[in-house]
C-alpha cells in the first residue's frame, strides 16, 4: 500500500504513515504502553521488507501494523523505527521473528530424533554465517529444519533475545492446517512477496508440499505455477487461497484465473480481530504476518 493513499485513510484509521514510499504504519489508539506485558510483537523480515504485527494475546485484538521496504540494513532500520517508535522498546510477553530463507526441509515427526539432528541440519547447511532453526509444525506432526542469514536476524535477537525465530514456512503452513483447512480434496495457498512466493498444499486435509521461488517477474511465477500444477495434477476447479501482495486486477491475479476458477482471498481476520480503525485494510495483506501468531 503506497503513502498516496493515504488520504483516503485518514478518517477511518488512528495511524501515522511515513513519507518513505512503500512504508504503511498503523497504531489503533486503543493500544496501551502499559499493557504490552500482555501482547505478542510478531516480525517478518526479508531482504526486502520488514513489517511486523502487535496483538494483545488475550483478546487476540490487533494493534499495530507496520509494513515498509527495506532501503537500509536490518541493523540500521532498527535503530530508525526503535527512535520513531517508542512501543518497540517495551518488554512484551512473546516476540515472534520470521526470515525468509531458501534453505529448509520438513521430517515427519515419527522419524525425527535428536541424534539425528546434526545429519538433518547438513540438507540446510549454506556458505554464509547462518543460524540453523529447528521447529515443530503442524500440531507437533512435522519437524521443519531451516537455516536463516545469521546477518538478517542478529540485529533483532540483539534487541530482542528471547524471541523465538522460525523461518516464512512455518507460519503459512500454520494457517492453512488451523484456521483455513479444507479437510476434502486440494487446497493451495500462494503467498506473494516482494521478490518471491510460496505455495502450499493440502491433500484431504494433509499438508503435502510447501516451497518458495524467487520471481523477478510475473512470467517467472506463471512458470512455478505451472511447474506445481503439473507436478500435482491441480484441476481447474481446485481451491485457490491467495495472501499478501496480490490484488484482485492484477497481472498475478489475472495468470492464475487462466488455470483456476475457484480463487479466494485469504482473510486474516479468521486468525485475528482487526480494530473497527483498520477495517479498510485488505485481509489478505499481511496473511502471513499474522498467521505467524499460530506458531508454537
Amino acid at each position: 500500500m503506497k503513502c498516496k493513499n493515504a488520504n483516503s485513510f485518514q478518517k477511518t484509521f488512528s495511524f501515522a504513515v511515513m513519507n518513505n514510499v512503500g512504508t504503511l504504519h498503523l497504531k489503533d489508539k486503543n493500544f496501551l504502553p502499559e499493557n504490552a506485558d500482555v501482547c505478542e510483537l510478531l516480525i517478518k523480515l526479508s531482504q526486502h521488507k520488514l513489517s511486523y504485527a502487535i496483538r494483545d494475546i488475550q483478546t487476540n485484538q490487533l494493534f499495530v501494523i507496520y509494513d515498509a521496504v527495506l532501503s537500509e540494513t536490518p541493523e540500521n532500520t532498527l535503530v530508525s523505527l526503535e527512535a520513531q517508535h517508542d512501543y518497540l522498546n517495551l518488554k512484551y510477553k512473546q516476540v515472534k521473528i520470521s526470515a525468509e530463507t531458501f534453505n529448509f526441509v520438513f521430517i515427519p515427526t515419527e522419524l525425527y530424533t535428536e541424534i539425528a539432528a546434526p545429519s538433518y541440519k547438513n540438507f540446510v547447511r549454506t556458505t554464509k554465517a547462518s543460524r540453523t532453526l529447528i521447529n515443530k509444525t503442524v500440531d507437533g506432526n512435522m519437524h521443519t529444519i531451516s537455516s536463516v542469514d545469521e546477518s538478517l536476524i542478529a540485529p533483532l535477537l540483539n534487541k530482542y533475545p528471547d524471541a523465538a525465530v522460525y523461518s516464512q514456512a512455518e507460519a503459512l503452513i500454520e494457517s492453512i492446517s488451523g484456521p483455513d483447512k479444507q479437510t476434502a480434496g486440494l487446497l493451495a495457498i500462494i503467498q506473494f512477496n516482494s521478490g518471491t512466493v510460496e505455495i502450499a498444499l493440502l491433500s484431504e486435509g494433509q499438508f503435502i508440499f510447501y516451497n518458495i521461488f524467487k520471481t523477478d517477474t510475473v512470467d517467472d511465477y506463471n512458470y512455478y505455477l505451472l511447474l506445481v500444477k503439473q507436478q500435482f495434477n491441480l484441476q481447474p476447479n481446485t481451491n485457490i487461497l491467495l495472501a499478501g501482495e496480490v490484488e484482485k486486477y492484477s497481472e498475478l491475479y489475472r495468470r492464475t484465473a487462466k488455470y483456476f476458477k475457484n480463487i479466494k482471498f485469504a482473510d486474516s481476520t479468521r486468525i485475528m480481530k482487526y480494530p473497527e480503525s483498520f477495517k479498510l485494510l485488505p485481509a489478505h495483506q499481511f496473511y502471513s504476518l499474522l498467521s505467524m501468531s499460530l506458531c508454537e
